[in-house]
């Protein structure tokens, strides 16, 4: 979450298993919640590790779900198990709905 915008955030996880991700994004999309899977990083990439020089890595992938609708449904249906992440929703969910619900939707 943006710190100086909490109206702007999205949810980012990263992982190696391109189809455990497909799998999310399947997922999340019968709860329709809109999210996207796409290379992070290329296959034998550089990663620099401190001052221990270079390694390489299988290529990275990275789901996303970067509306905001998108962002306050997961908050609501699945929530985060690290209490930081979930107050994080929980700010974003009230800044959300105090624009966009006021008496009557906008």
């Amino acid at each position: 979450m943006d710190k100086r915008n909490t109206r702007r955030t999205s949810i980012v996880a990263d992982n190696y298993n391109f189809e455990a991700l497909e799998l999310c994004r399947d997922l999340l999309w019968h709860l329709r919640i809109h999210s996207t899977v796409h290379l992070s990083k290329w296959k034998d990439a550089e990663v620099v590790f401190g001052e221990r020089g270079m390694d390489t890595t299988p290529s990275l992938y990275r789901i996303g779900i970067l509306r905001k609708d998108g962002v306050a449904k997961f908050a609501e249906t699945i929530g985060m198990t690290i209490n930081r992440k979930q107050k994080k929703l929980e700010t974003f969910l009230a800044s959300y709905y105090n624009r966009t619900y006021s008496g009557g939707w906008i």
